[in-house]
């Protein structure tokens, strides 16, 4: 059927629709009595308003990055495309989608009345089973756009934080500025530092969520050849004065601390070495109609050059 059906064609489509055996979710559909020549009528009960919102929530628990002073080590990721798996077990969303409602498709119990003789009845699928939504479409409308996939609003939260999230704010031990000693560890932390950040996107034509949560580690290069990265803990590390020793303070778990070994500005080296922090924001999303996955990283970050001296010592023997 190409039209939509009214008047007498109507009654007879829901008499027959009412005899049908097949039974759909009293929570989809909500039947009220008609009057006339109109048949039965229903009505698809209202999906919970679900709106474009945006959350943070700081200093939220999650795990911490290795120990610093060793190259970071590879982590299994569930993925590293949105929809490329379900953590924790979780089976993958349904897809969506509207279908003109044709002499070929299911039928159901009751159908709403249309709201005029040319409007075209389209009903859901989600993974090819009829979920009891429908919609009438008048004359010169377009046809319901399909709901969007976990996937794609996964996508959308990605774009969104990969713009939102900060560049990180760095101090550094000694300050900026200062050169450091050959052999004396330099400290560096983020001031700005937060834990980690949820958002969330909503598809209002399909009443489908995904949540997605950004979890951040922080690296260190210190620009030097042949450093490693470090990986540090949570926000990196200040030194404090009278709090021990530069390099027991180094040497404590998770210190963001680095003991240069070359000098700058000499012949064939630069001023200073081009060190850079990075903050990696590892993305996990998952969908309110069950199953989730994992992003592509969010990268920020911030230079942090450093001039390096050594101290030149001189011995004198008397006699």
């Amino acid at each position: 059927m190409s039209r939509g059906l009214g008047g007498a064609g109507a009654a007879a489509l829901a008499a027959a629709l009412v005899a049908s055996s097949l039974a759909v979710s009293s929570s989809l559909l909500v039947a009220t009595a008609g009057a006339g020549a109109g048949a039965s009528v229903a009505r698809a009960a209202d999906t919970p308003p679900c709106s474009f919102d945006y959350c943070v929530g700081d200093q939220l628990p999650g795990p911490r990055p290795p120990v610093p002073g060793h190259p970071r080590a590879p982590r299994p990721r569930p993925g590293a495309k949105a929809g490329s798996g379900s953590k924790g077990g979780a089976p993958p969303a349904p897809v969506c989608v509207w279908v003109h409602w044709t002499q070929a498709e299911s039928a159901f119990p009751i159908i709403p009345d249309p709201p005029s003789g040319e409007a075209e009845l389209f009903l859901e699928r989600c993974d090819g089973a009829v979920t009891g939504r429908v919609r009438w479409v008048q004359p010169g409308q377009a046809p319901p756009p399909n709901p969007m996939s976990p996937a794609q609003l996964a996508d959308i939260v990605r774009v969104r934080l990969e713009g939102n999230l900060p560049a990180p704010r760095v101090s550094s031990s000694p300050d900026p500025g200062v050169a450091a000693i050959v052999g004396f560890p330099s400290f560096v932390a983020v001031d700005n530092w937060s834990g980690p950040v949820r958002d969330r996107q909503c598809d209002p034509a399909g009443g489908l969520c995904v949540a997605v949560e950004a979890t951040p580690r922080l690296e260190w290069q210190p620009g030097e050849p042949g450093a490693p990265t470090v990986a540090c803990a949570g926000a990196g590390t200040h030194f404090v004065s009278g709090g021990g020793s530069p390099d027991a303070q180094a040497g404590a778990p998770g210190a963001c601390a680095y003991a240069y070994r070359s000098r700058t500005g000499v012949a064939g080296r630069p001023g200073e070495w081009p060190g850079q922090v990075t903050v990696v924001w590892e993305l996990t999303w998952r969908s309110s109609r069950g199953g989730g996955g994992s992003l592509a990283d969010v990268t920020k970050s911030a230079a942090v050059p450093r001039a390096v001296d050594e101290v030149q010592t001189v011995v004198e023997s008397a006699g």
